[in-house]
């Protein structure tokens, strides 16, 4: 079956009864009124239906949510004094659904080997891991081939952890540590290696009456919310861990023990100073990029009675004596710890992946968007037909907070149907909004 096969004929609706000719604007004003009334269509599907009315007949076109809406939509515009005939040219998201599924089982590379795809609006996102590469290459350019759809959305990754990637453990110091279900302590002390701000242990006090200090590996601290931090290690390996008899790791406990001679040793409360402006806060914590295992953001305390907290980029601090000493200004400073949470890769992909669903295309298709994040670099990919699209997207993208980079998107020239390959002229003739 070939992708054009999976369009179907126009369903026309004759209005009941005869009706008198009214003006064309004033036709379209009566039916956008009129379906607008119609509250699941005005809430859902309204903002993305058009209407073109000339000689008593009215053409529907855009996208609905689902059939049902689209149906609705042609019903309710066949009732509207003046209007002769409705001419359906809807396409709604369960029509969609069909034809890509159709549209994937023609190519070779999608036929046996599947991801997930969702459509909203005539917007279709491809989700999760690609099986493999060729998938990757063939289901945007198959999904795009579908008649009626407005955008591809390319979020495949060949990267199988990376819609299952773990967020950044933020290792506050105080913040209790559970293992296999049990609670070990609080985190008194943080171990990073000099430069990278990798975290080689952190250092967790264990017990109350006869306290012993527990020497964990960073890598084991695997994610945390905001009660715990959560260690990844069997029972076997809790075992074995250097244990001490004091904070100050004078006095090992039995057993072998790391060398920690030529790491930075992080402990609370610590400064956190400006070349100029002297005292910026204290150290609170870490945040740690758990791919990395590197400390991305510092934890920042300001105040005693009620302290208020921030992030600061590990990448712009340093070790100064005693002291960490912060390379930006005073301003930057309160700028970063103003701006809140730091963001990871998928909350900065998801901010721009919707800002994106909500844009309005100039040519439909519209073409293909691909997104990737990584550590706070958003990379948009893929092709558009149009510069105004493409503008658009740049500029949609480029205002989500943690974005430092955008690039890579590609205008190129549309294909000789890419006006009509939905049944639809290409300037949007009349768009309905409440």
């Amino acid at each position: 079956m070939s992708v054009a096969a999976i369009s179907r004929p126009t369903p026309v609706v004759r209005a009941r009864g005869n009706r008198p000719r009214v003006p064309d604007d004033e036709l379209r004003d009566r039916v956008c009124k009129a379906i607008a009334r119609f509250e699941p269509i005005r809430h859902v599907t309204l903002p993305r239906i058009r209407i073109h009315a000339a000689d008593g007949l009215v053409m529907l076109s855009g996208h609905a949510a689902s059939d049902t809406h689209k149906a609705m939509a042609a019903e309710l515009a066949g009732d509207v004094p003046g209007v002769e005939a409705v001419q359906n040219e809807i396409v709604s998201d369960g029509e969609l659904q069909r034809g890509i599924i159709r549209a994937l089982h023609e190519q070779p590379a999608t036929r046996t080997v599947h991801a997930g795809f969702e459509v909203d609006l005539g917007v279709v996102t491809l989700w999760g891991p690609a099986p493999n590469e060729a998938f990757a290459k063939a289901a945007p350019e198959a999904v795009l081939s579908v008649p009626g759809v407005g955008c591809v959305l390319d979020m495949l990754s060949l990267d199988r952890c990376a819609t299952a990637r773990e967020r950044a453990v933020e290792a506050w110091f105080g913040r209790t540590v559970v293992c296999q279900g049990r609670e070990l302590g609080p985190i008194e002390r943080l171990f990073v290696q000099k430069g990278s701000w990798t975290l080689k242990h952190a250092l967790i006090k264990h017990g109350v009456l006869a306290p012993e200090w527990l020497l964990v590996p960073g890598e084991a601290l695997s994610w945390s919310d905001e009660r715990y931090v959560y260690l990844d290690l069997q029972p076997g390996q809790l075992a074995s861990v250097p244990r001490y008899l004091d904070a100050s790791l004078t006095t090992p406990a039995p057993g072998a023990q790391p060398d920690i001679s030529g790491l930075w040793r992080l402990r609370p409360g610590q400064r956190i100073i400006t070349r100029h402006d002297g005292l910026t806060g204290r150290l609170a914590g870490l945040r740690i990029d758990p791919r990395t295992g590197s400390a991305t953001h510092l934890a920042v305390r300001r105040g005693r009675l009620m302290p208020i907290h921030g992030w600061l980029p590990a990448s712009r601090c340093e070790r100064w004596g005693d002291d960490i000493l912060t390379l930006l200004s005073g301003e930057d400073v309160d700028a970063e710890l103003e701006s809140g949470q730091p963001r990871d890769d998928r909350d900065i992909a998801m901010d721009a992946y919707n800002r994106i669903l909500a844009l309005r295309w100039h040519v439909e298709p519209a073409g293909i968007v691909g997104l990737t994040a990584d550590r706070g670099r958003l990379t948009v990919t893929g092709k558009l037909y149009d510069e105004r699209d493409a503008a658009a997207v740049r500029q949609s993208v480029a205002s989500v907070r943690g974005v430092t980079e955008v690039d890579r998107l590609q205008v190129t020239p549309a294909p000789d149907n890419v006006a009509t390959c939905a049944g639809r002229p290409a300037p949007r003739v009349h768009e309905m909004r409440w």
